[in-house]
């Protein structure tokens, strides 16, 4: 009896075994394709395209391949190659769904803003169910889970945007692969790391932790390289007015966030590298600036206290090919005035190698909350947010380090050119704040010969400015394409010097516009006369003492006049014309001439047709006798 009984429950239990072998292998896998495929057709009206099933109901392991879930215009948005499930038993004493493992291949996200404004991704989210009420506190409930490893390996991402182009923008990010260890849905959070690239080169490297209670929050390190400026500006569109032809973008930080009823964010990016950048105008074939280097470190951004503090931005062999156009504009305005040029064509869309794998990341304690930010720099005014906090943005040093700047003065020909260079200017303490005087510094080289150096402070907003200008060595011949309209003399030699004060005043003030008040010297002053090719004015020193400038009111002032070893040839021509006068007005000189010869002229037609008429009258007299 006791041995029959035996043999039934071992029977019984074959067959529950068997039942649940015959299940799970077999009825369970169509079963879960074929109510996935119903509930797609029935939730969102599309046809989901599923591969093979397989379940392995003793391991509690599931797989899923070649999935695709298309968007509302029946184009990709979802999909991958095959989902690994690995579920654990363990959920039943550990009051939590766990999963040993999660593993996705070569999953496809494509993201599409359509012309309309809508993001295909939104199709996601299924039709409201009105039998559903909320819960009373608003607050969703998260489920017990705990995921102890996800795995995302090959995986693509394309992002298509059509809203307001008149060309598609594209871009694709292919190989992805993102990991998440030790998961949890408690304060515990989980370890995640995520590494993506371009066809072009471009890379993301981010890795830190989450949790999703108490709210959702993170703190971790990123890294961006290779970043294409240039697409960049190709995903901004017309909402910049230049076109960018280079640059590669490099930067990296650490950061904290909390997202709550405030959010809280500490934003640490200790160095941001921008190598060969071009900017040019819509529609120009060559670059208006280039920039080899612009470095900016320091950078730090806290909210709820709306904080953003800079360290230095420094633009480093900075290289301007600038001209004043005939109407007086400067062409380089042209990169700061908005324009409406066509979008910039799509990009071509490459599969990119894989990346080096990331290092897995490294368990790590809960997520403490963030405290209040510390972040500091001055208040300063500016646009307020939700906070009720304005924000205060503050960047410690500007400099412009061995620029080079090729102006071309074209408002009269002869085209006139200056090359700047090397230029350097240093600017402190900038900010929202743009009433508050700037420390300012500048050095330059014109024409490889005079240096200009300027010192003090300016201020952004009404300009103004307090300056200490010194001029020295500048040759005078570089006045020479100035002077050829006004004058007909050559300039031979000369160098001027410059020191004194520089006051522009703000709009409005009671004080003059523009002031001026210094000493200004020539040295070895020569020039020739052009017309006879002979020396005109020259000598060896001409020094002007406490010079006084001012307009608005206008006002000239100057104590004193020394004036050494002078010279001046003075010519009285054969037609009464001072070769001075004929030097320094030569327009006026060649009207008075021109007067003077037709008045001449007018006075010898009349003188001979009177004697003609004296000699006709002769005549008559003569033959009338």
């Amino acid at each position: 009896m006791l041995k029959s009984r035996w043999l039934w429950t071992a029977v019984a239990v074959a067959g529950l075994v068997g039942a649940y072998a015959l299940f799970g292998f077999r009825m369970l896998p169509g079963l879960l394709r074929a109510q996935a495929i119903d509930y797609v057709q029935r939730t969102y009206g599309r046809e989901l395209r599923l591969g093979a099933v397989t379940v392995q109901p003793f391991r509690l392991q599931l797989e899923v391949r070649d999935l695709a879930f298309p968007d509302r215009d029946r184009q990709p948005m979802l999909g991958f190659q095959r989902l690994f499930v690995d579920f654990e038993a363990a959920s039943l004493w550990r009051r939590a769904w766990v999963f040993r493992e999660l593993t996705i291949d070569g999953p496809a996200v494509r993201a599409v803003l359509r012309r309309d404004g809508t993001l295909n991704l939104a199709d996601l989210a299924p039709p409201p169910k009105p039998d559903v009420a909320p819960r009373p506190d608003g607050k969703a409930t998260l489920p017990s889970l705990w995921v102890e490893a996800l795995a995302i390996r090959a995986g693509s991402a394309e992002y298509v945007e059509l809203a307001g182009r008149s060309k598609a923008f594209a871009r694709r990010f292919a190989p992805v692969g993102f990991t998440l260890r030790d998961f949890r849905t408690t304060p515990e959070g989980g370890a995640f790391s995520l590494a993506a690239q371009t066809g072009d080169g471009e890379r993301l490297d981010w890795r830190g932790r989450f949790a999703l209670a108490p709210g959702l929050a993170s703190e971790g390190e990123f890294t961006i390289g290779g970043l294409r400026a240039a697409g960049v500006a190709e995903f901004l569109g017309d909402a910049l007015p230049f076109d960018v032809s280079g640059g590669l973008v490099d930067l990296g930080g650490s950061y904290r966030v909390a997202l709550g009823a405030d959010t809280r964010l500490e934003l640490r990016v200790p160095r941001v590298l921008l190598s060969q950048l071009g900017l040019r105008a819509r529609g120009v074939e060559s670059d208006w600036l280039t920039v080899p280097t612009l470095e900016l470190t320091d950078t730090a951004l806290a909210l709820p206290a709306n904080q953003v503090t800079m360290g230095a931005l420094a633009l480093r062999g900075l290289r301007a090919n600038a001209w004043v156009e005939p109407d007086g504009s400067v062409n380089l305005a042209r990169l700061v005035a908005r324009a409406n040029a066509s979008s910039s064509p799509s990009p071509s869309l490459e599969d990119a190698g894989a990346p080096a794998a990331a290092s897995p990341a490294v368990a790590a304690p809960a997520l403490a909350p963030l405290p209040a930010s510390t972040a500091a720099g001055p208040a300063t005014q500016g646009a307020a947010t939700r906070s009720g906090r304005p924000w205060s943005v503050a960047l410690a040093r500007l400099e412009l380090l061995g620029a080079q700047v090729d102006l071309e003065d074209r408002m009269k020909a002869p085209v006139k050119r200056f090359a700047i260079a090397p230029l350097d200017l240093r600017l402190e303490g900038l900010s929202l704040d743009l009433a508050k005087p700037l420390p300012l510094t500048l050095t330059a080289t014109i024409n490889d010969h005079a240096a200009l150096q300027v010192g003090g402070t300016v201020v952004p907003k009404p300009f103004a400015a307090e300056l200490d200008v010194g001029l020295q060595r500048a040759r005078l011949q570089i006045l020479q394409p100035y002077v050829l309209p006004v004058a007909d003399l050559s300039i031979l030699g000369g160098t001027l010097g410059v020191n004194g004060r520089l006051r522009i005043a703000a709009p409005g003030a009671a004080s003059p516009a523009l002031e001026f008040a210094g000493e200004a010297g020539i040295d070895d002053f020569r020039s020739i006369d052009n017309a006879l090719r002979q020396e005109l004015v020259s000598f060896r020193r001409l020094q002007l003492r406490k010079l006084r400038f001012t307009q608005s009111p206008d006002a000239l002032g100057i104590d004193s006049v020394r004036l050494v070893a002078p010279y001046a040839r003075v010519i009285i021509g054969r037609e009464q014309i001072l070769n001075i006068a004929a030097v320094l007005d030569p327009v006026g000189t060649a009207a008075e001439l021109a007067s003077r010869r037709a008045r001449d002229a007018a006075r010898a037609a009349e003188t001979r047709a009177a004697r003609r008429a004296r000699e006709r009258e002769e005549r008559r007299i003569a033959k009338a006798r």
